[in-house]
């Protein structure tokens, strides 16, 4: 209906002003114009949709369906733009964030977004603290936190990310080394590389399998390192589609097999409440929701 070209700013800042106030008047108190510019705005916008927006009757107004939609939609658009010339101000931007991350996640994720991020927003300086797996008390001067778990609120903002799936992948090398795999008792006969979660046994529960009738195990502290074995051919890793997308990409490695089981837990983003957010913080998180949506076709 409209384009960049063809839309009506002020026509819509008069709708807006109007549909948060419900009165024409003060609407254009608010703007600086008469109460008559007000309306002429609106009767002008209503043509142009084909939709009445507001329910005149006697000295009161209220909104249609359609002008409750719209007053939501432009309402959100003009706050962004606010916000967005507030960050505008390089003493807003400039100094330094802190972010708390797990090592898995970083280093699947978080330093795409920070190289990307770093290049645009050189003013701002980048710290990363190490979360655990787990991690339940989250330190005060991290501004954003992205957790593995659920951790304690203490006050600020907790919103589960996602929750991913784990299967088997291998190097191509290594799996030339047995006949093809088709069922999980075949693959038994790889070692299996562990992480410090006991996903394995898990996942060969589900597979009516058990840990002891793997050929070897190796068992490492984190699920990355697990992972980087696998990519030199040392064995058969559990990893999810965050960790692994590169390299399930340039066929580095493979899925072993499509069995996969959820993870033991969610993907946490931890954030200080709107209030006392910083515009650095803010920032980043956009940066980093636009890379998740990416990934993930969000």
């Amino acid at each position: 209906m409209f384009n960049r070209r063809t839309l009506p700013l002020s026509a819509l800042r008069a709708f807006e002003s109007a549909g948060r106030h419900l009165h024409f008047q003060k609407a254009g108190q608010e703007l600086g114009v008469t109460q008559g510019a007000i309306s002429h705005q609106i009767r002008a916008l209503e043509e142009r949709l084909k939709q009445q927006l507001f329910v005149r009757a006697g000295n009161r107004l209220s909104l249609t369906p359609a002008g409750k939609l719209l007053l939501e939609n432009s309402t959100d658009a003009f706050d962004r733009l606010i916000k967005g010339s507030e960050q505008l101000s390089p003493d807003t931007l400039a100094g330094k964030l802190t972010i708390g991350s797990t090592t898995t996640l970083l280093i699947s994720l978080l330093l795409k977004t920070m190289d990307r991020f770093r290049k645009t927003y050189p003013e701002i300086d980048l710290e990363v603290v190490e979360i655990k797996p787990l991690q339940r008390e989250i330190p005060r001067e991290i501004e954003l936190a992205f957790c593995f778990g659920k951790p304690a609120s203490q006050d600020r903002q907790v919103e589960a990310l996602l929750r991913e799936e784990i299967f088997p992948v291998a190097s191509p090398a290594l799996l030339q080394t047995v006949p093809r795999i088709t069922r999980p008792a075949q693959m038994m006969q790889l070692p299996l590389l562990h992480d410090n979660l006991g996903h394995w046994t898990r996942w060969l529960s589900t597979a009516g399998q058990s840990p002891v009738d793997a050929k070897n195990h190796l068992e490492f502290f984190n699920r990355h390192i697990a992972i980087a074995a696998a990519r030199r051919n040392l064995g058969v890793a559990l990893a999810t589609r965050l960790e692994v997308y590169d390299d399930l990409r340039r066929g580095t490695l493979l899925k072993v097999l499509d069995k996969s089981i959820p993870e033991a837990d969610k993907y946490y983003l931890v954030t200080h409440l709107p209030e006392n957010s910083t515009s650095r913080a803010q920032l980043f998180e956009r940066w980093l929701r636009d890379d998740l949506a990416a990934l993930y076709g969000r």
